[in-house]
């Protein structure tokens, strides 16, 4: 679960920019992640439910590949997108959607 949260987490700065003029849309998703990884560490030190917790990062996972296409990809056309960053999301997906089952 924590290791799932530094990738989402990284993933999420990775959007940051150190240029002068940073749009608040990208600085804005760029901190999302940190504030959703706070909660679930939240949820888990409380000993919720893992299947909650799992499903939980199940979304943000599918959440996180959407809004990059859409905010960043997209206009780029990076195929370090579609090489890279789909298949080891879907790898990380599947993993936690079998454990959700198991």
């Amino acid at each position: 679960i924590y290791y799932s949260l530094i990738i989402i987490v990284f993933i999420g700065a990775t959007n940051w920019s150190l240029e002068k003029n940073v749009s608040n849309i990208k600085i804005i998703y760029g901190f999302i992640p940190s504030c959703f990884a706070t909660l679930i560490v939240i949820l888990n030190l409380y000993t919720y439910s893992k299947h909650l917790v799992y499903f939980i990062i199940i979304t943000l996972f599918f959440l996180q590949i959407i809004f990059d296409y859409l905010l960043i990809f997209k206009q780029n056309k990076k195929k370090i997108f579609y090489f890279l960053r789909i298949p080891l999301s879907s790898i990380i997906i599947l993993i936690f959607f079998i454990n959700l089952f198991l």
